[in-house]
């Protein structure tokens, strides 16, 4: 009987190296999507008690605080609630084809047969950079490019997400998505004002607003509490 030649030491290291090679990149692709998540879990926290603290602040001075608006004509009686250099998101309609048609001649006339399936789908994409400003009354989006002004009573929907926040306005089909740097900030003020409780600068007198992390990740339970019925602004 033929003996069998024994496999080389060199062919059984490079297997070896082969499969811990592949171990060490599996667990590291592992450990680089952990930390990934970590830090996006922290950033979600770090905004709602950014929030949060605006709301204890808030019953302290008894005052909202106010932002310049620089690029934007406000109405009598309107003052801004927040202010950031932001990017305008909005869906294009993204076509591709499926499968091949058949092409014949018939005479001098070409003919296509069949095949050929076309599809459409929609694609987040940034239409603008400018700034977005919220006030007591509307949200305002100014750029070189493109320009929005939402009155906050024609909000039927608040989203926020990290790293943004969804408004969907009775008034337009497609939402506006915007790139907020703190998402439960922005979707905490939007709710509060378009609820209509609050047309002015200054808390009224008798009023506490209390804020807290809510079940859902990264959004804000609001309580507010008042000695005598809040009117409702239309």
């Amino acid at each position: 009987m033929e003996e069998q030649a024994p496999v080389m030491p060199w062919l059984i290291a490079i297997a070896l190296s082969m499969v811990v090679g592949w171990w060490f990149f599996r667990a590291s692709r592992k450990r680089a999507a952990q930390d990934q998540a970590d830090k996006l879990e922290r950033q979600v926290q770090d905004s709602v008690a950014q929030a949060c603290n605006y709301i204890q602040r808030l019953n302290t001075s008894r005052s909202f605080p106010v932002v310049w608006m620089k690029n934007v004509n406000a109405k009598p009686g309107e003052f801004g609630l927040l202010h950031e250099t932001t990017t305008l998101f909005e869906h294009k309609t993204k076509r591709y084809t499926l499968g091949a048609g058949t092409r014949l001649r018939v005479g001098k006339i070409p003919l296509y047969l069949g095949g050929a399936q076309h599809f459409s789908y929609q694609e987040l994409e940034p239409a603008a950079d400018g700034d977005l400003y919220l006030t007591n009354e509307r949200v305002v989006f100014i750029s070189d490019r493109k320009s929005a002004s939402v009155p906050l009573k024609d909000l039927i929907g608040i989203e926020g997400n990290p790293g943004a926040i969804i408004l969907h306005s009775a008034k337009r089909q497609q939402p506006y998505t915007f790139r907020v740097a703190n998402s439960a900030q922005w979707t905490m003020l939007l709710k509060l004002f378009s609820a209509g409780y609050f047309k002015v600068q200054t808390l009224p007198e008798g009023v506490t607003i209390t804020a807290k992390a809510a079940s859902t990740p990264g959004e804000v339970d609001l309580e507010i509490s008042s000695q005598k019925p809040l009117a409702v602004s239309p």
